[in-house]
């Protein structure tokens, strides 16, 4: 029940967001609207330094945050900085796999961006262990550092899983984590990027835990997986680019090959493998 009552209201709040966003696009007064239902909605954390405010940090330097090092690259914004300062970056994802990750997994991650996530698993179940996936090869740089920095070196391959190989445009936003397949503003810069079978790379690697974080491409790519060998999926849904009706519709999508949604953090929903019926007709969440 507890659940059920968050996963209303975080759906209720991305349904606000998505009309916030809506609002946003049509005149100076709904645009003021806007600003106010994202404060509502999103208030500022009371603890946030003036400095992780600003964004203001020296290029180059070293943070740490949930044990993982990050190096504040010259090729990052300040938006992207203070993210990453504030510690507010995949930090839905890192809460859900920490509760949920065990030191049998492989790990495959769709959506690598700086590398957190990656560093993050390889530190609790070991590199080997982890294979990643990122569409934006300006990150090459940063990633690297980031994994000799905390002595890690998970497989990160620059290139984007579909449904069949071949070659795709993909747009990189200055903020590296909106860099997708669809462009969002008029400064993000195209780039041709190979693409993989994803279903050639799940039979090779054979994870049991499969993550995507993909900024709406989820919605077109998660009809094409191959369920059968995974255990666990963590899915970041984006509501703002696919709609709240389609986010849904993804979601029963995927309860209905067989998993239940066990946790939820943000729009970050972990599924877990439904067990088979027990004797007495019960089914019970593989744990």
């Amino acid at each position: 029940m507890r659940y059920a009552a968050r996963s209303f209201w975080w759906d209720v709040k991305a349904l606000l967001g998505t009309a916030g966003q809506t609002l946003a696009r049509l005149t100076p007064v709904t645009r003021e609207l806007a600003r106010f239902l994202h404060r509502c909605l999103y208030p500022p954390k009371k603890n946030r330094s003036a400095a992780e405010s600003s964004g203001t940090y020296a290029r180059g330097s070293v943070v740490t945050r949930g044990g993982i090092k990050l190096c504040l690259h010259e090729s990052l914004t300040n938006e992207s900085i203070e993210r990453l300062v504030s510690g507010r970056h995949t930090s839905n994802e890192r809460k859900l796999i920490a509760e949920f990750l065990s030191p049998e997994d492989i790990v495959l991650e769709l959506g690598g961006g700086i590398g957190m996530v990656a560093i993050f698993i390889a530190q609790r179940i070991g590199s080997d262990r982890v294979f990643s996936f990122e569409g934006n090869p300006a990150m090459a740089p940063p990633v690297r550092e980031n994994f000799v920095l905390n002595h890690v070196s998970p497989t990160m391959e620059f290139c984007m899983l579909d449904q069949f190989a071949g070659v795709q445009t993909f747009y990189i936003c200055p903020q590296f984590n909106r860099s997708s397949t669809r462009r969002r503003t008029a400064r993000d810069m195209a780039c041709r990027v190979p693409v993989r079978p994803l279903n050639d790379e799940l039979r090779k690697r054979r994870p049991t835990f499969l993550i995507m974080d993909i900024q709406g491409s989820e919605g077109g790519l998660l009809k094409y997986v191959d369920f059968s060998g995974l255990d666990k999926l963590l899915v970041e849904y984006h509501p703002g680019v696919l709609g709240v009706r389609r986010v849904n519709h993804l979601r029963r999508f995927v309860r209905r090959r067989g998993f239940i949604e066990a946790a939820r953090r943000g729009n970050c929903i972990i599924y877990l493998r439904r067990a088979p019926p027990v004797p007495g007709g019960r089914c019970v969440a593989n744990g």
